[in-house]
C-alpha cells in the first residue's frame, strides 16, 4: 500500500499542478491528524514517520522521472488564472437562473474576458463559479448542498479505515478545485464518484441511513441524456475541428458557399 501511495504521490508531482502538490501535502497532514485523534493520540510518532517516509519515496520517484519543463511549471509564479473570477462573475450575473448551458463556457467567455485575440478559456478554474456560469445559481447551490450533505464532518466520527482516507481525499480535491479544473476531467470525476460510493457503502455496512436514495440520480442522468439522444451532440470542439478541415478543403475546391452554410449553422448552434 505504501509503495502504491508513493507512486501516486510521484504522479501527482509530475502532473506539474502547483495546487495539486500543495493540497496533496495538506491532505496527508489532515489524514495523519485525524488518524492520530481516532487512535486517542497513540502511535503519533509512528504515523508521522510513516507519512514522511512515503512522501520522501514519492519525491524521489518524481525527481527520477521529472523533466526541466515540469519543474519550471511547478515553480512558475504566474497567478493569472486566479483573476478569472473578476471577469467571469459578470457572466454569472447575466445568466444567473439557468446559466449559459453545460459545456458552453468556452464559447461564451470570450465576450467577457478582458484579453482580445484567439485565446479561449475552457473553464473558470474555480469550480463553484464554473458551475454557476454553466448551470445557473440554483443548480449550483443544490449541487454544493448535496456535496456538503454527503461529506458532512459528522461522518468523520463514523468512518474508519480506507473510507476515512477516501473522505479526506475527496474533501482535499474539492479544496484544490477552487483554483483548478480537475472536476471537469472525466477520469477524476469517475474516481470521485467511486470514492463517494464506497463511503456510502461503508455507512450502509455500519447500519447508517444512506445520504440520499440512488434512483433520483439515475432519473436525473436519464433526463439530461434524453435531449442528447434526440437532438445529437454538437459540441464546440467538434464544430471547430470540422470547420477547420472544411476550410482547408474549401481553399482547394473553392466551394465558398458550402463553407458559409456550415459556418452559419455552427454559429447558430453556439450563438455567443
Amino acid at each position: 500500500v505504501r509503495v502504491g501511495i508513493a507512486v501516486l504521490g510521484a504522479v501527482g508531482v509530475l502532473s506539474a499542478s502547483r495546487g495539486g502538490v500543495v493540497v496533496m501535502l495538506f491532505g496527508v497532514l489532515v489524514f495523519s491528524l485525524v488518524h492520530w485523534r481516532r487512535e486517542k493520540r497513540r502511535r503519533f510518532p509512528r504515523i508521522l514517520l510513516g507519512a514522511a517516509a512515503v512522501l520522501c519515496a514519492g519525491l524521489a520517484l518524481a525527481l527520477l522521472g521529472g523533466s526541466s519543463g515540469i519543474w519550471s511549471e511547478l515553480f512558475d509564479d504566474n497567478l493569472e488564472k486566479l483573476s478569472m473570477a473578476e471577469w467571469v462573475w459578470p457572466m454569472v450575473e447575466e445568466h444567473a437562473w439557468v446559466g449559459v448551458g453545460r459545456g458552453a463556457f468556452e464559447s461564451v467567455s470570450p465576450a467577457y474576458q478582458p484579453t482580445a485575440g484567439h485565446v479561449r478559456f475552457t473553464h473558470a478554474e474555480i469550480f463553484p463559479l464554473h458551475w454557476a456560469a454553466e448551470w445557473g445559481v440554483l443548480v449550483t447551490v443544490a449541487a454544493l448542498g448535496a456535496f456538503a450533505w454527503t461529506l458532512r464532518p459528522s461522518r468523520l466520527r463514523a468512518i474508519d479505515g480506507p473510507a476515512l482516507g477516501m473522505l479526506v481525499g475527496v474533501v482535499v480535491l474539492l479544496i484544490q478545485n477552487f483554483a483548478d479544473l480537475g472536476l471537469e476531467i472525466p477520469g477524476v470525476m469517475v474516481a470521485v464518484a467511486v470514492a463517494v460510493g464506497a463511503i456510502r457503502r461503508d455507512d450502509q455496512r455500519r447500519g447508517e441511513k444512506a445520504a440520499f436514495p440512488f434512483w433520483p440520480v439515475v432519473a436525473a442522468a436519464a433526463l439530461f441524456l434524453l435531449p442528447t439522444l434526440l437532438f445529437g451532440r454538437q459540441d464546440l470542439t467538434s464544430d471547430v475541428k470540422a470547420l477547420s478541415a472544411q476550410a482547408r478543403k474549401t481553399l482547394r475546391v473553392k466551394n465558398v458557399d458550402g463553407f458559409r452554410e456550415s459556418l452559419s449553422a455552427a454559429i447558430r448552434r453556439h450563438p455567443a
